[in-house]
């Protein structure tokens, strides 16, 4: 039979480097791990190789690129929480996502969840780390083209619920906040789904990388009150928290001015502004648990497709948002 001794001959490498290869630990390089992993076969030496999942840690991994604001904290914690009811704990990194997934894969960790934007590009580098990841792979909220779980959200789903409340509520003239990305594209088809105009006026880019864009969006808000915005949609909390100190600078008081819908489900949100904000978008705690049950899934095999959880948007009403009357 076969020994540990007998494959670090054949490989050309140390015994200690063929017990790291054949035990899933770091300190040993892709492709070194694979040739010997392929003379261990050849040996009949089988019996020898762990999974990744029986080498691991009990950790989830968790990688979000250019994490920021309250959403992120708020969802790593809800993940935290559903992790330590399996005895887990979770590991964060907010580096690049190919950096991350290599550092993830030093560490023997089993099972990551991957928090990718939709308009986010993978690099080749990504593409080839997650190929080669030997573990079960979570994508939450983008899609990547490997083997993977996923936990989808349409955002754009949710900005058109916003703008039929707002319409439901008699607004027709509803102005947006934001950058362009899917939640616009959002807000432009539930315009065209209410049969109101689309104004290119009405749609103001915001960024937190940039000042805010008061002048223009005083345009809109204080100027013919026979064509000024009775309804504004903010596409994220962090330009909410932005519009509060405009609405304060400027006196525009809600909803009597405008009334306010913003993305994201937070308990902050209730208190960003005068009055609780009327918000949309995902239930975390919800996605948390998928994203999360997905990961003790097994491995998704080859290129298959693996299991996809779709998560509803959802609209609370809070009295950030009344009828055009009240303004």
């Amino acid at each position: 039979m076969a020994t540990i001794r007998d494959i670090a001959e054949a490989a050309n490498v140390t015994i200690s480097t063929v017990s790291k290869a054949l035990n899933n630990e770091p300190g040993v390089s892709e492709q070194t791990r694979a040739r010997i992993r392929q003379i261990a076969e050849q040996f009949n030496y089988k019996r020898a190789i762990r999974t990744a999942a029986d080498a691991a840690p009990p950790v989830i991994g968790l990688i979000w690129p250019q994490a920021n604001g309250l959403a992120f904290a708020h969802t790593i914690n809800a993940i935290r929480r559903e992790a330590e009811k399996r005895n887990y704990s979770v590991v964060v990194s907010t580096a690049l996502a190919e950096h991350a997934f290599l550092t993830m894969k030093q560490l023997s960790i089993a099972r990551i969840i991957y928090w990718m934007s939709p308009s986010w590009i993978p690099t080749d580098d990504l593409l080839l780390q997650c190929q080669s990841y030997e573990g079960t792979l979570v994508v939450v909220g983008g899609n990547l083209p490997v083997h993977s779980h996923q936990v989808t959200m349409h955002r754009e789903h949710a900005i058109e619920q916003a703008v039929r409340h707002l319409a439901g509520l008699g607004h027709e003239t509803i102005g947006f906040i934001g950058i362009k990305n899917e939640k616009l594209i959002g807000y432009t088809v539930g315009l065209l789904g209410c049969q109101l105009p689309y104004r290119p006026e009405l749609v103001i880019q915001s960024s937190i990388y940039r000042p805010f864009p008061d002048e223009q969006l005083s345009a809109i808000l204080l100027g013919d009150p026979a064509t000024r915005a009775t309804a504004l949609i903010i596409e994220s909390q962090g330009t909410l928290r932005r519009f509060a100190r405009y609405a304060k600078r400027y006196g525009v008081r809600i909803p009597e001015d405008v009334s306010v819908v913003a993305y994201d489900h937070i308990p902050e949100m209730e208190e960003m502004l005068e009055t609780p904000v009327t918000t949309v978008g995902p239930n975390i705690e919800e996605l948390a648990r998928e994203a999360v049950e997905l990961a003790f899934m097994p491995k998704t095999g080859g290129d298959g497709p693996g299991k996809t959880v779709p998560i509803a948007m959802e609209l609370i009403a809070r009295s950030s948002s009344g009828s055009p009357s009240k303004n």
